[in-house]
């Protein structure tokens, strides 16, 4: 039995249905309401056409782990579950499910022997003024900009701190993007968010440059596509092997514009360039990262991942056949 928490999410139902496909047996962690529906609208759909054992809120889950209510073998944890909102700030509610939960799991598959796979964050590289590397040496001088990246940065801190054995591993997932985002409203990615722009109108709106010296559309990050994420994940799972344990990034290794992204999504839609300029909300201006890009050194050499990863052009161009596919079915 592999557990999955956050299996409704995104880059946790794309892993579900990748496990499924292989005739995994899952055990999926996510909120439901009392009759078993999807708590946030739109995550139902997600595990639509997935095969699986059981699906269990992260509550009694939790508390069926802390009571060793766990009666069957567990081949692996994927942690995916995670209050991921930038703009949260309640930093009890963070604590409580981005650190202590986690923290909990990881003790359950260190006491039973079972590999244990979560997911770190870019925004814990803050402003990027320390780098991105994930050199484990340096990781105590990173400075997130808000408090989810602090969440995910203090379980990151913790879990170096612990005496470990077996394998083990997180992921500094960088800009995220892919198919089953429907859900996420203001905290998909702006691929998603230009792809529902174009259906709904002509245009796509970025935000102007708020940094001195940057023209507009030229923030860049490190944009890599949820399929691509999905295949890291699973080709840990299959290594198996100790040796690999450690922190890394999770990205492509080089990073794109978002005048680039956008320019990608018009091209997949076969549409002509058509952009809108919107100022930057007060509220992000001192806490966005104007640029990302994962060091994959370490995921090459230590963790032996040798399979290329999509830009953002073909991979705009898989996610434009996936809609066309679901519109097709209505």
């Amino acid at each position: 039995m592999i557990i999955i928490t956050g299996a409704t999410g995104f880059i946790g139902s794309n892993l579900t249905h990748i496990l499924s496909s292989q005739g995994k047996r899952l055990w999926l962690v996510d909120w439901q309401d009392s009759d078993g529906r999807q708590q946030i609208p739109g995550k139902e759909s997600n595990l639509a056409g997935a095969s699986y054992e059981k699906i269990t809120d992260p509550d009694t889950f939790i508390d069926q782990l802390q009571h060793q209510a766990i009666e069957e073998p567990v081949e692996a944890i994927f942690h995916m579950g995670a209050c991921s909102d930038t703009t949260e700030d309640r930093w009890d509610y963070l604590l409580k499910y981005n650190v202590e939960y986690s923290k909990t799991l990881f003790k359950f598959a260190q006491q039973n022997s079972v590999p244990f796979f979560y997911a770190s964050s870019a925004a814990t590289y803050g402003d990027g003024d320390q780098g991105f590397a994930d050199d484990l040496g340096s990781i105590d001088r990173l400075k997130p900009l808000n408090l989810y990246g602090k969440s995910k940065h203090e379980f990151d801190l913790w879990m170096l701190e612990q005496p470990k054995k077996g394998v083990w591993a997180g992921f500094k997932f960088f800009n995220v993007y892919g198919e089953r985002e429907d859900y996420k409203g203001h905290m998909a990615s702006k691929v998603h968010k230009a792809f529902i722009e174009l259906q709904e109108g002509s245009d796509v709106a970025l935000f102007r440059s708020s940094k001195p010296g940057m023209e507009d559309g030229g923030e860049r990050r490190d944009f890599v596509y949820s399929g691509d994420v999905a295949k890291v994940l699973i080709h840990f799972l299959n290594r198996n092997d100790e040796s690999i344990s450690d922190i890394y990034n999770l990205g492509t290794g080089k990073a794109q514009s978002f005048l680039q992204l956008a320019q990608a999504v018009f091209a997949a839609k076969d549409l002509p360039e058509n952009i809108r300029w919107i100022d930057m909300p007060e509220k992000l201006k001192g806490k966005y990262q104007y640029f990302t890009q994962a060091d994959i050194t370490k995921l090459r050499e230590k963790a032996g991942y040798a399979a290329s990863f999509s830009g953002l052009e073909k991979a705009c161009v898989n996610i434009r056949n996936t809609m066309d596919a679901s519109q097709a079915k209505k």
